[in-house]
């Protein structure tokens, strides 16, 4: 599986230009999470952020459907004038198939995710499962988004397929690219994001971010993905605001997917074989 929008796609057209921007998202969000997503939030308003994308799980790991915390739906309702919402797979957790898997699925599976990797390899009609039962907890919540984002960026060709043909989305994201499914539009650009699990991780998302920031520099939309144990770890905390406040002044107003993506121009076309 690759990380691409050109996976299961038969034609990618060359990219011509977008608007500058900075998205900052925030990944995670769930009635468990929300005190430190809170923190995290007050803290990007000391860098100049007070817009984002919350990606909101509708049932994290079956353990808090976000439809039986009333006082985190009230939280998520008056964030909604300034930030955005977005769903965020559905369990954030990822069944087991049977048979047997290859080395790679493995390490993706288990190494690279944790075992969160809910859509890297659902077949069309599971995927569409799922994303109905997600958008079941939103609608019971009344919470609406327009934007859908797997756990882990990992969204499976069959589950890309099948994503695009429940027409509930303008548009999805992986770790490199945004795609605008309803113009069937994609735009290139990796996200910063950090790996918190072990001190060599944490050490290395530094380095790797830091480098990555730079090769972006280029690129008009920079986009800095969050997640709640990112501010367990003061060195975490403390190179991403950094990164996100030279991101800004590189590229001016942070703002949610939405927003940045009504701004900007179609730069590729992509077709289903």
């Amino acid at each position: 599986m690759e990380d691409s929008p050109s996976c299961g796609i038969s034609q990618i057209q060359t990219a011509t230009s977008f608007v500058n921007g900075v998205v900052v998202s925030i990944h995670d969000v769930h009635p468990g999470s929300q005190v430190i997503v809170e923190e995290i939030l007050r803290d990007l308003v000391l860098v100049g952020v007070t817009e984002t994308s919350l990606l909101v799980v509708p049932n994290w790991h079956g353990k808090y459907p976000i439809s039986a915390h009333p006082e985190f739906l009230t939280w998520v309702r008056s964030k909604i004038k300034s930030h955005e919402v977005v769903m965020h797979g559905c369990f954030h957790r990822r069944d087991e198939l049977k048979g047997q898997r290859s080395i790679i699925d493995n390490v993706v599976t288990k190494f690279y995710t944790a075992g969160e990797g809910e859509f890297y390899d659902t077949s069309i009609e599971k995927t569409k499962k799922l994303i109905r039962t997600g958008l079941g907890y939103f609608e019971s919540s009344g919470l609406k988004c327009k934007g859908f984002i797997a756990p882990a960026w990992l969204l499976g060709v069959e589950a890309l397929r099948g994503l695009d043909e429940c027409g509930a989305f303008l548009y999805t994201v992986t770790l490199r690219s945004v795609i605008c499914l309803r113009r069937r539009t994609c735009y290139i650009s990796q996200s910063l994001c950090y790996s918190t699990r072990a001190a060599w991780r944490r050490i290395l998302s530094i380095f790797w971010n830091e480098f990555l920031l730079n090769t972006l520099s280029e690129n008009p939309l920079i986009r800095i993905s969050l997640h709640p144990p990112d501010w367990k770890f003061p060195a975490i905390k403390r190179h991403s605001l950094r990164c996100i406040q030279k991101a800004v002044l590189m590229r001016g107003r942070a703002m949610p997917y939405e927003v940045w993506l009504n701004k900007t121009k179609k730069i590729k076309i992509l077709e289903y074989p």
